[in-house]
Parts: C-alpha cells; structure tokens; sequence
C-alpha cells in the first residue's frame, strides 16, 4: 500500500454516517475537509476495500464540502491509500 497522504481518511461516526475527506485534528473536534458523504459503498468486501482501492463503479459519494464533528461521536476511521483518490480528488 503507499500511502500519499495518510490524513485521507474514511471516518464513521455514530448514527451510521460515513465520511471521506481530509482530516485534521484538534483537543476537543476533528475537521474532515473536502469531504464526501459515503451514501453507498458499492464494494463486496466493506468500506476496507474502499480504502485501500478507492472508489468503486456503484459507490455513491455526495461531496459535502467540510464536516466538523466531535471526537466523542467518531467510533472509528480507516486510512485511506490516497493514490487510489487520486482522479476523485482533482
């Protein structure tokens, strides 16, 4: 896996909502910039293949700009290889 940009990351948070984007972080929030919301994964094997494989032909994505959440409300986030992002993050 090479790994261009390891703040590329896929974030879920509670209440079953998916992000991609960039992340930075603070003491108390999280920012995920150029961020998408993860309406359909369209894999066979989850979010990981996404991840590691980048977006898929029925993955559905809905760019939501810049997401804000609190750190308690993250349950987990995976790093992305963003060399597989590449053409959706032009």
């Amino acid at each position: 896996m090479t790994l261009v940009d390891n703040n590329l990351r896929i974030i879920v948070l509670d209440r079953g909502w998916v992000y991609i984007g960039y992340l930075t972080e603070t003491e108390k929030e999280s920012v995920l910039e150029k961020a998408s919301c993860i309406r359909r994964w369209g894999t066979r094997r989850g979010l990981g293949e996404l991840a590691l494989e980048g977006k898929k032909e029925n993955t559905v994505l809905d760019k939501c700009g810049t997401v804000i959440f609190s750190k308690k409300n993250e349950i987990h986030s995976i790093v992305c290889d963003s060399s597989k992002w590449l053409t959706y993050y032009e």
